[in-house]
């Protein structure tokens, strides 16, 4: 009898394995991501968007000091070691991933569930991106900033339980180089904290000096970004025509935005976003995911009613996207733990599975096909800046291409000597 129960008895992996797999699964979606957001650039080489250019043009011809400074910085050491255009192409992959194994680390934090962690993984790798509304698959500042932005809501969360004040001054840090690197990001992320900040007011009282020191990140760096980029004689100029400019809505330029929840996410996710916002409301710590989606969601409502704010509507719109995607993991979550309290284990387990296959495929489904109009008349699809074809004619390319106006001189010894190297690459035979 001892010896038929024990046969019966399960054999359980040990911690050593359980985390071997643990650590493989969030490593496979990590290659999955990586080769999802790199596949636009296998038959191009070089850096799609304008922006993308337009940054490349800045830290080639060592022009950093702008109001993107954090950015630059950042990535001019690189420029130092690599060829700028050689590299560019890889590091949009590269940050996606950086980006998803921030936002597991912060929903880990969060929730204490890994399976709720790598689904935000599974759902961030699902967003779509466009010319117009940009998104991953461009590595540009606004999508630089994203782990920054985590990091800054994580010291803060920590700051407020722990009363420590390094946890308020690694925030403060954090916003503040969040804010240098997209101005527009570091006001939706100090709004996500303020309202956080309310919330919790208790708390609040009890960091007085703490929350007082993140509360001067913004004023401190609007001031450093006013004096780096405008001459002394005219930062008073400078500070009048950036209060002009949010209240007027100038700095919109471009066309009107396509703003369609499906162009970048999917029926899917929103619908397992709005049963994770039920939960995450539910729990003092994930609550601030919702105030998240709904700081990003006012800039999008403010335009639909021609009333411009202070963040581009295009880049609230898909901050609101990245932050439906831990909550649309938590109503996946949820619904699967549901499914398998009310039913039994192997109806449960064939539920669970098709769910997830469900979600997912339409989550994923037309991820490539982006090259529809915009409500403006305007392709949003991908498009080309320079066409490696016309080696020759870089400087005709770049000044007639659907870029901006570049400073050909200062890209092209990196072009040319990317194309060379290629070029070369090509003509080699195997030994």
């Amino acid at each position: 009898m001892l010896k038929a129960l024990k046969r019966k008895k399960r054999v359980m992996p040990d911690k050593k394995t359980l985390l071997a797999l643990k650590i493989g699964l969030v490593l496979l979606i990590l290659i999955f991501i990586f080769i999802v957001i790199y596949r636009p650039h296998t038959s191009y080489p070089y850096p799609i968007h304008a922006d993308e250019w337009m940054h490349a043009n800045a830290v080639a011809s060592g022009n950093i000091l702008d109001k993107e400074i954090g950015f630059y910085i950042s990535l001019y050491p690189i420029s130092k070691v690599f060829n700028l255009i050689q590299i560019y192409q890889y590091l949009p992959a590269i940050w996606a991933c950086v980006s998803a194994l921030a936002l597991f680390w912060f929903m880990l934090y969060l929730t204490r569930n890994y399976w709720i962690s790598l689904l935000s993984m599974a759902f961030f790798s699902a967003l779509k991106s466009n010319a117009n509304i940009m998104g991953v698959w461009f590595f540009v500042p606004f999508v630089f900033a994203l782990p920054f932005c985590y990091l800054t809501l994580y010291f803060l969360d920590r700051g407020l339980k722990t009363r420590k004040m390094k946890f308020f001054i690694f925030a403060t840090l954090s916003l503040f180089y969040v804010i240098t690197c997209h101005g527009s990001i570091g006001a939706l992320i100090f709004a996500i904290s303020a309202v956080s900040l309310l919330v919790r007011f208790s708390e609040l009282k009890e960091n007085k000096r703490g929350v007082a020191l993140y509360l001067l990140a913004p004023l401190a760096a609007s001031v450093m970004l006013v004096i780096v980029t405008s001459p002394l004689n005219e930062i008073s100029k400078t500070f009048t025509g950036i209060i002009m400019r949010y209240i007027q809505g100038e700095w919109l330029g471009g066309f009107t935005p396509a703003l369609s929840i499906l162009r970048v996410s999917s029926i899917s996710s929103v619908v397992a976003a709005l049963v994770g916002a039920i939960f995450a409301l539910k729990n003092k710590k994930q609550r601030v995911l919702v105030i998240w989606c709904t700081v990003c969601l006012i800039p999008v409502l403010l335009e639909m009613v021609n009333i411009h704010f202070v963040v581009r509507p295009q880049r609230a719109f898909y901050y609101l996207m990245m932050g439906m995607a831990p909550l649309s993991a938590i109503g996946l979550y949820n619904t699967i733990k549901f499914v398998a309290d009310h039913s039994k284990k192997v109806i449960a387990i064939i539920i669970s599975i098709i769910l997830v296959l469900m979600v997912f495929i339409n989550a994923f489904y037309g991820y490539y096909d982006i090259n529809y109009q915009s409500a403006s008349k305007y392709t949003i699809g991908l498009y080309y800046c320079y066409s490696p074809e016309n080696k020759g004619d870089l400087q005709y390319q770049l000044e007639h291409s659907p870029c901006f106006p570049l400073n050909y001189s200062s890209l092209e010894p990196l072009v040319m000597s990317y194309n060379n190297m290629m070029s070369h690459s090509n003509n080699t035979k195997p030994v």
